[in-house]
C-alpha cells in the first residue's frame, strides 16, 4: 500500500517538475511558427511578439502569441496554431485608437 502511495507521489513530482519545460518547448515552437508566418507574410514589417506564461496553464493548451507591430503600436494581434497552422486568433485596439488593423488576416 505504501509503495503505491510513494509511486503516485513520485509521479507527481516528476508531472510537476517537467511540466513547465514542456510548455517552454511548446511556446518556443509555436513563436518560432508565428515568426516564420509573419516574415513571409509582411516581410518588410518589424514587430514584438510576447506572451503571458503565466496564462499557459489555463487557456487549456491554447498557446497565444501576440504581436504588436512598430508602425500600429496601438493594436495588438493575438495568434494561434491550430493543427500545425498559424491562424490570427483576435485583433485588440486599445481604446480611442484607430480601429482599421493594417494587418489583418481572412
Amino acid at each position: 500500500m505504501y509503495s503505491f502511495v510513494a509511486i503516485i507521489l513520485l509521479s507527481y513530482a516528476v508531472l510537476l517538475i517537467v511540466r513547465p519545460h514542456i510548455q517552454d518547448a511548446k511556446y518556443n515552437k509555436y513563436t518560432h511558427m508565428v515568426e516564420e508566418h509573419l516574415e513571409e507574410k509582411y516581410p518588410n514589417a518589424s514587430w514584438k511578439i510576447s506572451v503571458d506564461k503565466d496564462s499557459l496553464s489555463t487557456t487549456s493548451n491554447r498557446y497565444e502569441i501576440q504581436v504588436k507591430f512598430d508602425d500600429e503600436p496601438t493594436v495588438l494581434y493575438g495568434y494561434r496554431v491550430e493543427k500545425g497552422k498559424v491562424i490570427q486568433a483576435y485583433v485588440s485596439y486599445e481604446s480611442n485608437a484607430y480601429r482599421d488593423g493594417k494587418y489583418l488576416e481572412n
